[in-house]
């Protein structure tokens, strides 16, 4: 597996190249929910949980000599997405920094459609807030064992940010609220 570093490209840059007209394989690894709620004009969806890069390389069919832009809500997914390409012989990937967030405040042509979903980290600390809740309220009614279950929750969350693997992010994506039919139109894979 190669240990190269993503490249990136700033969202000014990817604003210009953009702006001349030129074909971009643009490829945005968010929920297909998040997707279809706002995403950049001519991108392609592959749901990071999902994501098979040599079919989304293969159904993007970039230009020679040019990247795959790698696109998620901030840049924390579409670098996940980039190792992806690139332990998979596809380094020719570059991460748009800041992701959608900044292309939406550089004032880059998006698609706006379906309806508003919380975004994923935030469903993410809903739940581990309110799992976290339950085992107080458990552990203070129930069974007092259940306090014992706070600090493995507590592990869990820093070794997530160590790592940055967050398997409630996973599940979370697969759920039927982060679906929509609407933006399978635009999936590749």
């Amino acid at each position: 597996m190669s240990t190269a570093a993503p490249a990136t490209v700033t969202v000014t840059e990817f604003a210009a190249l953009l702006a001349k007209g030129a074909p971009l394989a643009v490829l945005d690894v968010r929920t297909p929910a998040e997707f279809a709620e706002c995403h950049v004009q001519g991108a392609k969806l592959a749901p990071l949980d999902a994501l098979d890069p040599q079919k989304a390389a293969d159904a993007l069919k970039p230009a020679d000599g040019t990247p795959i832009y790698l696109l998620c809500k901030s840049g924390g997914r579409a670098t996940k997405a980039a190792e992806q390409f690139i332990a998979a012989g596809i380094a020719n990937v570059a991460v748009v920094t800041g992701g959608t967030d900044a292309c939406v405040a550089a004032n880059v042509p998006v698609v706006r459609g379906g309806k508003a979903t919380i975004p994923l980290d935030g469903q993410v600390r809903i739940a581990l807030g309110a799992f976290i809740l339950l085992l107080w309220v458990l552990a203070r009614y129930v069974h007092y064992g259940f306090a014992y279950l706070i600090p493995i929750m507590a592990v869990a969350l820093i070794i997530s940010g160590i790592t940055g693997f967050c398997g409630m992010a996973i599940l979370l994506g697969k759920a039927p609220w982060n679906q929509n039919k609407d933006a399978d139109s635009c999936r590749v894979c």
